[in-house]
């Protein structure tokens, strides 16, 4: 009989103001029961003995002086909660349809009333599946099991609702979230204790429910509690950690700020930077559409969408962000400085190699700008005939800058752990003026190679016929390149590129690196 608890939210939609009348109605006909309930155990510790309440479950109808009126209760209380879970049952599963939970024509409704005929007839042929499949004491601890189930994850997720503080969540009747939760362990315990195999049972057919659910993929307007779960959980995370050097040696990773513009364009790009996150670095792709914020609403929406989907389908775990500026000069260099939010702010920019002539100086004083906001750089000139090859190969030429080297094999590294790099073979060269040098610069890469545990080929080369020369020659079968980037100079833009462009002419896709922002590794 205490099934009908929830007789009023099933017939929610028949009442004129359900969020005031199903409080005060639940609460006023759980006091009259409770005290029903109450007065009938006083009733029982005075007048039978435990002896017979154990050995008689009819024992009221054997003492009671009018054993009819108890028959005719047991038949009223029982049909009470039939009736009220076949009234409201139907209306819940309309409910569900009507949402796209359950098949469109279970919401089917007929007359003014909107009555659903349809449900009812399914609902009734559950309920007699169910009356003719045996005894009553076989049916009566799987049906207990599915209402003990709902009343606690109702408990739940009122629990969670209160704990996690979404302000959409705003009941007339408030609940700390403790005694939320402890109604809903409650009402698991008490499900281990009557059949912990029918328990298992019911959880079971909840949680597949729940799969199914989650692949239909269902448009909904009325919120996930997950979703405010984990902003919690991010929340409490960065606010834990905020104060923390995030740059501190065991912890660093390339956070990436890829300018990845139209991402259809930029593909390679996006590909490195989702390598270069094995090691569980944050990424954001960055797009900028020019022009008048209030013409460009509608674009940005488009953009947002069509790069989203992007990641989605590619499996790319990534943020993006769509900025409307008036030029990509003021736009980057605020943006830089504002991306992110805590502790989870970029530490590298990566950025493809500039082909616009018109636009080379905005180019070098954005390199600069991010050199001294500390930001590592990696610029990524791309082979559109090689690619990335077959993956087999990484050469790192090391030109003497501590920094710029050990990024570089810690980029490797990364790559590497790649399920198409994992082949990869690492070879570290260096060029020496004097050949007699080679021997201790050899043995001075060894040693770091050591000290960082990073497996790579040590090879030394005489500067013989110029650095670009060598390059070329020995890097020509790579797959992938990386090299040292020196610090641009300021109005010297056009030789600065020029430059890299001569050194990387004819080179396999290349990475140029400067870092700035990294510990050790």
């Amino acid at each position: 009989a205490v099934t009908g608890i929830l007789a009023g939210v099933s017939m929610s939609g028949d009442l004129r103001n359900p969020r005031k009348n199903i409080p005060i109605g639940t609460f006023l006909a759980i006091g009259v029961t409770f005290l029903i309930y109450i007065f009938q155990m006083l009733w029982f510790e005075m007048k039978i003995s435990k002896t017979e309440l154990l050995s008689d479950t009819l024992i009221l109808i054997t003492k009671s002086k009018f054993s009819l009126f108890i028959i005719l209760a047991i038949w009223a209380a029982t049909l009470s909660s039939a009736i009220g879970s076949l009234v409201g049952a139907p209306r819940t599963m309309q409910a569900l349809a009507l949402d796209g939970v359950l098949p469109k024509f279970l919401g089917k409704g007929t007359g003014e009333a909107n009555e659903p005929r349809v449900a009812t007839i399914i609902s009734f042929l559950i309920a007699f599946v169910f009356i003719v499949m045996g005894k009553l004491d076989f049916v009566a601890p799987i049906i207990t099991m599915f209402f003990l189930n709902a009343y606690g994850a109702v408990n739940l997720v009122a629990g969670l609702e209160t704990f996690v503080g979404n302000p959409s969540y705003r009941p007339i009747f408030k609940t700390p979230w403790y005694v939320s939760f402890i109604g809903a362990i409650g009402s698991y315990g008490v499900m281990f204790l009557i059949n912990k195999y029918a328990t298992m049972i019911s959880l079971t057919v909840t949680f597949l429910i729940y799969l199914w659910l989650s692949e239909k993929k269902i448009s909904r307007t009325w919120g996930d509690l997950r979703s405010g779960i984990w902003i919690t959980i991010a929340r409490f995370a960065l606010l834990k950690i905020r104060f923390k050097d995030k740059n501190e040696s065991k912890n660093w990773k390339p956070d990436i700020l890829v300018f990845s513009g139209n991402i259809h364009q930029r593909k390679n790009l996006i590909y490195l930077a989702k390598i270069l996150s094995k090691g569980n670095g944050v990424i954001t792709l960055l797009t900028y559409i020019f022009g008048d914020i209030k013409n460009k609403i509608r674009e940005k929406k488009i953009v947002e969408c069509n790069i989203n989907r992007y990641l989605k389908r590619r499996k790319i775990l990534a943020f993006s962000e769509v900025i409307v500026a008036d030029n990509f000069k003021e736009a980057a260099k605020y943006t830089v400085q504002s991306n992110g939010i805590g502790i989870l702010k970029p530490n590298t920019i990566l950025i493809g190699f500039s082909k616009n002539i018109e636009r080379r100086k905005d180019y070098v004083e954005f390199i600069l700008e991010n050199i001294h906001l500390r930001k590592n750089i990696l610029i990524l000139k791309y082979n559109d005939v090689l690619k990335y090859g077959n993956k087999n190969k990484i050469d790192i030429w090391w030109g003497g800058f501590q920094t710029n080297g050990k990024l570089m094999l810690l980029l490797a590294h990364l790559i590497s752990i790649n399920d198409d790099w994992r082949n990869v073979n690492i070879r570290l060269l260096s060029i020496v003026d004097d050949i007699q040098k080679s021997e201790e610069v050899k043995n001075k890469l060894g040693a770091i190679l050591d000290e960082v545990r990073i497996k790579a080929k040590v090879k030394i080369l005489e500067n013989e016929g110029g650095i670009h020369k060598l390059i070329k020659e020995n890097s020509k079968d790579s797959d992938l390149v990386m090299l040292g980037l020196a610090t641009p100079e300021k109005g010297k833009e056009e030789e600065n590129l020029q430059r890299i462009e001569y050194l990387t002419k004819g080179l396999p896709t290349t990475i140029l690196v400067k870092g700035l922002n990294v510990e050790e590794i």
